[in-house]
């Protein structure tokens, strides 16, 4: 019977792990970041967004991006080419986003690495425990790795590297333990953790082999009291389960990546990514771009790697086999994403191909704990990395690609990697003002007071529990009085920094989508710069679609969306175009084609929302002739609107000659009283087509809607419809002397 689960030393390892995660998890909702800053990150959100909002793969919430980010399918919609580790993992904290008012969703989402870092630092300590270093050893490897190296600044972001990181680390983690211990379910979990990296980046099948290599060696040990002789057969029957129970939860990754891609491009093999992203870099560049240089390397980035070399030989000594798995895993990774034609990771902190290897690359400096003489290298370089990494987590990598381009130097020219006077490293600095700040409790401009002074008493808290002589709680209630601690403190702060950086206009416009929004519609969304302002604080259910508004005629790609859209929904919901409505390319189509039956402005934001009935319209021929020069041809309404719907009227006029004047329409829902309930008044063909302008002999196609008021009962109306001078307030008369004409009745249904 094996009692390690419950032995002291195990107990204690097990709370001050869960104390090492919390504590860097209270830091890193200090530094929480305001939104995603990178493309990769966004493309990965809008999958999550879209599987959740409405069961879809797809992220035509960024249409306007196109091949930068994503590649279109066989059905036309664009898809991500990023793994689907982060999107599925992200997807609970996208849920509380959206379920709950006063969390954004992609504030929650961000929680997501955040969480895998802190992670990382829990697992570390776990790790160097397991590996025979001391508690101050294993702690300050924990936290050096944390907050001294880009650790820290991944924490903020939503890469896929953290999730890779602690898939890596994970695997390593469970495979030493199964060394110890040899119960099955070690190769399973280590399996799941390489399962998870493989899932998250596909690429990273090329380093299975060592993994292969790792677990073998951890078979190789024989467990107490085993034999000298040849391999038996129930051992080879062990082995064998052994390694089913490894490579099956890796066999399921690589089932779900294959149908991933079958979702996405309708063949298994079919990955996205375009010719040109390719392993196609001067090689020589790219490796020492991500070791060296200025602008990339590593060692700079988290200076307390420098003291590897003088810890790796004593740990090479005690860990022979984990130090070779480490060297070679690191060496396979500068050799292969050095080849990588985008090696520097574009918009990213450091090299950022690397980052997953961290967690591993601390684990030798836990020896460094033995002497007081590197204790003392092992502090000085830590407290250098805490010092790099400040404009690393308080303001964001573009600014300093924007300054580079403003001085004109290309995107990702090589000077800016290798001169040192392109360095982010002494550059970012110029930018840490407050205007630049990149932290959840500035959103808006202002300082969130309260959620400062939360952050920081929970940092402290956690900080006085890690310092703290006082022995740690037992297990179960320690543990639980943490969880909910840190489940108390990450909603007020989540709560707090909500969606406050969205302007409060366009809140009230998502808000009053998400309320009246229906099921066959759609919402457009032709300003990219709002995209990420819709992720967060839209709150309902209707696909997105970012669309690039054109003067007068639309973007081709955009003109092909437009058609499909029109015929796929019967609502559209569009937020303010760049161009007024007469001269945008989107809204020219829908205005052409669809009927507006809101238009409306808040403070500065406008909405409208357009209808395209597939059904259900009633058309009668009229040849009614309304004052001398014009005649309405004919007309169709829908007869039956429930009281989510609109009403719909579509009016064909004829000029019987030039009209001498500009005239309105007026549309008016009357009740059984006669009493007017609604009226709509406006020009024709919204507005694009004044009466004056009408040619003798030209049909004009004139449609008008509004939705039903949620105070309308049910019941029967009469729709009518008046044809007037706005000056005067004078309507025209029909032959039979007539100010109106009666369209028909109108069942609002209950």
């Amino acid at each position: 019977m094996r009692s390690d689960k419950l032995s002291p030393e195990v107990r204690q390892r097990s709370g001050m792990a869960w104390v090492v995660l919390l504590l860097l998890l209270s830091i890193y909702l200090l530094t929480y970041g305001q939104t995603i800053l990178s493309g990769d990150g966004w493309a990965m959100f809008a999958t999550a967004e879209s599987i959740l909002r409405r069961g879809s793969l797809d992220m035509d919430q960024l249409l306007w991006m196109g091949l930068q980010q994503g590649t279109p399918g066989p059905d036309g919609h664009l898809y991500s080419r990023k793994g689907l580790a982060v999107p599925l993992l992200a997807l609970p904290l996208i849920w509380l986003g959206l379920k709950i008012p006063w969390f954004g969703l992609v504030k929650a989402a961000l929680l997501l690495n955040a969480l895998v870092i802190a992670g990382w630092g829990a697992l570390t300590y776990r790790l160097c425990r397991e590996l025979g270093y001391s508690k101050d050893a294993a702690l300050a490897t924990s936290l050096l790795l944390g907050l001294t190296t880009p650790a820290w600044a991944y924490a903020k972001s939503f890469f896929s590297e953290p999730l890779i990181g602690l898939g890596l680390l994970g695997c390593v983690y469970f495979l030493v333990q199964f060394e110890r211990t040899h119960r099955w379910w070690k190769p399973f979990a280590a399996g799941a953790m390489y399962g998870l990296a493989l899932t998250a980046k596909t690429i990273y099948v090329a380093f299975l082999p060592l993994v292969i290599i790792l677990m073998a060696m951890a078979l190789g040990v024989k467990p107490s009291g085993g034999g000298t002789g040849g391999i038996s057969p129930h051992r080879l029957k062990t082995q064998a389960r052994l390694w089913g129970a490894f490579f099956a939860p890796q066999a399921l990754a690589v089932f779900l990546i294959l149908a991933y891609n079958y979702l996405r491009y309708g063949s298994p093999f079919t990955t996205g990514y375009l010719p040109q992203e390719s392993f196609s870099a001067v090689w020589w560049q790219g490796i020492l771009g991500l070791t060296v240089s200025p602008g990339k390397g590593l060692i700079w980035y988290a200076p307390v790697l420098l003291a590897l070399p003088l810890t790796w030989a004593s740990f090479y000594r005690r860990h022979k086999p984990l130090s070779l798995f480490i060297a070679l895993l690191t060496l396979a990774n500068v050799l292969l994403f050095g080849k990588w034609f985008m090696w520097h990771g574009g918009h990213s902190w450091g090299p950022r191909f690397l980052i997953p290897l961290l967690p591993l690359l601390v684990i030798p400096l836990a020896e460094g704990w033995r002497t007081s003489r590197l204790r003392k290298v092992l502090v000085g370089l830590g407290i250098a990395g805490f010092i790099i990494q400040v404009p690393g987590i308080s303001v964001p990598f573009g600014l300093h690609q924007e300054a580079l381009q403003a001085q004109g130097l290309p995107l990702y020219a090589p000077e800016t990697f290798f001169n040192p006077r392109y360095s982010p490293l002494l550059r970012m600095w110029r930018f840490l003002r407050p205007e630049n700040l990149n932290f959840a409790w500035m959103g808006g401009g202002r300082v969130d007071v309260l959620a400062l002074l939360i952050s920081i008493a929970w940092c402290g808290l956690m900080g006085w529990l890690l310092l703290s002589p006082l022995p740690l709680p037992s297990p179960l209630r320690g543990k639980s009085i943490l969880l909910a601690l840190a489940v108390l403190a990450t909603s007020l702060l989540l709560a707090r920094y909500d969606t406050k950086d969205v302007p409060s206009s366009l809140r009230d416009v998502l808000r009053f989508i998400s309320q009246r929004e229906q099921p066959g519609q759609a919402f457009i969304n032709p300003m990219p710069e709002w995209s990420r302002y819709v992720s967060d604080a839209y709150k309902g259910h209707l696909p997105v679609y970012g669309l690039r508004d054109g003067y007068i005629d639309p973007p081709p790609e955009t003109g092909r969306w437009l058609g499909r859209l029109i015929k796929q929904y019967e609502g559209l919901w569009l937020l303010q175009c760049p161009f007024p409505p007469e001269l945008s390319g989107i809204e020219r189509p829908l205005m052409a084609f669809g009927y507006r039956v809101l238009d409306r402005d808040f403070s500065g934001i406008r909405l409208a929302l357009y209808q395209f009935p597939k059904r259900g319209l009633i058309r009668r021929d009229a040849r009614l002739t309304f004052g001398e020069a014009i005649s309405l041809e004919s007309y169709a309404f829908l007869p039956e609107v429930s009281r989510e719907g609109a009403i719909l009227a579509e009016l064909r006029w004829r000029a019987l000659r030039q009209p001498d004047g500009d005239y309105q329409v007026s549309l008016l829902l009357i009740d059984g009283e006669g009493n007017v309930v609604i009226r709509k008044d406006e020009g024709p063909a919204m507005w694009t087509r004044p009466t004056s302008s009408w040619q003798p002999g030209e049909e004009i196609i004139d449609r008008h809607g509004f939705l039903v008021p949620e105070a309308l009962s049910p019941g029967k109306y009469k729709l009518v419809v008046r044809l007037y001078n706005p000056e005067s307030g004078k309507a025209l008369s029909t032959e039979s002397g007539e100010e109106a004409f009666k369209l028909g009745e109108v069942h609002i249904l209950r």
